[in-house]
């Protein structure tokens, strides 16, 4: 991803907040959903394809923030909130097995995204500090 794209990105969080903070807003963000339990799991299931797609498109545009907004709330439903509804356990193992793979993989993503974002983060804190 070219460091071009990452500069044109806005940002969720302002430049004069800690880093660390700024982070904590998106992992905030990407955390909060409920889960309805009356809802089949299948549509869970659609809707997570739908955000891994979405994600992976903002990635390549470099919408890192975005990005990782959906990986986080990707990794949050299928390790979280989903193994609660009660059709989890049931007859869906084939489709619960591939998810988890899926998860396995996006964690890395999303480590190595909010890697970039602290970086971005940091350099923005100081050009900010340097301009008071």
């Amino acid at each position: 991803m070219s460091e071009a794209k990452l500069i044109r990105q806005a940002s969720l969080s302002s430049a004069y907040m800690d880093p660390g903070q700024r982070i904590k807003v998106l992992v905030e963000y990407g955390s909060h959903l409920e889960v309805d339990k009356t809802l089949a799991l299948k549509h869970y299931f659609r809707s997570g394809h739908e955000m891994l797609r979405m994600a992976n498109m903002y990635c390549d545009d470099g919408q890192l923030e975005s990005a990782f907004i959906l990986y986080y709330r990707y990794i949050t439903l299928f390790m979280e909130k989903l193994p609660a509804h009660p059709e989890f356990s049931s007859d869906n193992q084939a489709e619960i097995a591939e998810i988890k793979r899926r998860v396995k993989k996006v964690f890395p993503i999303a480590e190595e995204i909010k890697s970039k974002l602290k970086k971005r983060y940091t350099e923005e804190e100081h050009v900010y500090k340097e301009q008071q």
